[in-house]
Parts: C-alpha cells; sequence; structure tokens
C-alpha cells in the first residue's frame, strides 16, 4: 500500500472501537436480576451476538493485514516497468506470433543443415570411391 500508517491506524481503531462496544455493553445492558425473564433472554442473546462479534474482530483484522500484503504485492508487481516503459508483467498479442515466426525459421534452419549434411555424405561417398578406383 501506499501508506502503511494508515493500515496501522484502521487496525488500532477497530480494536479500540470493539473494546468499547464491549465495555459499553456491560455498562449499559441492565443486571440480570432486575430483568424480566423475556428481557434476560433478549440480553443474554445480544450479549453473546456482541462477544461473537468482538471474538472475530482479530480475525477480521487478520484477514484484513493478509489481503493487504497480497494487494502490496500485486501492486509492486504491476508497478514495474522495462526501460521503455512498458509494464513487465505485459505480454503483446504478438509475441506469441513472433515466437511462431521464429520457430518456424528453427526449422527451416534444421531442414538445410540436414540436407548440406546428406550433400557432404554424399561427396565424401563418392571421393572415396574415386580414390579407391585410382
Amino acid at each position: 500500500m501506499e501508506n502503511p500508517g494508515a493500515l496501522a491506524g484502521l487496525v488500532g481503531a477497530l480494536v479500540i472501537l470493539a473494546e468499547v462496544i464491549k465495555y459499553l455493553v456491560s455498562r449499559l445492558v441492565p443486571q440480570k436480576q432486575l430483568l424480566p425473564k423475556e428481557d434476560q433472554e433478549q440480553r443474554d442473546a445480544t450479549r453473546t451476538n456482541v462477544q461473537t462479534l468482538v471474538d472475530t474482530m482479530p480475525k477480521l483484522l487478520q484477514s484484513i493485514s493478509s489481503m493487504t500484503i497480497t494487494v502490496d504485492r500485486l501492486w509492486e508487481v504491476h508497478n514495474k516497468h522495462d526501460q521503455d516503459g512498458v509494464p513487465v508483467w505485459y505480454v503483446p498479442r504478438s509475441w506469441a506470433e513472433t515466437q511462431e515466426k521464429v520457430v518456424e525459421n528453427l526449422r527451416q534452419v534444421a531442414e538445410l543443415t540436414r540436407r548440406s549434411l546428406e550433400l557432404l555424405e554424399r561427396i565424401e561417398r563418392r571421393s572415396l570411391i574415386d580414390k579407391s578406383k585410382d
């Protein structure tokens, strides 16, 4: 990321927010003995939901941190450029065509080399035959 301090601030703010919510729930929800049974059940359910939220905060923060690292890596890779200013991850479509042409030229060179070798072998055989006649 361009500003890692902002991520640290966000993480810190979320941790503080979780603690504030936890504190407010414990202070604002009346004690168990003063509530009718239905209100106690609702309060318990609310407290459980809030506690679940608070308990999942570290996992959420870890996931955010992990995603931030991944985004940073992607940004670094996509931000690299070669000497011409072209991103290094960019492969032009014409590159495949150029490779095919190079391969075809190499095949032609190999075929010409094979023919040349056959021709040289024939010349050598004739030369040997001619020397044996002399």
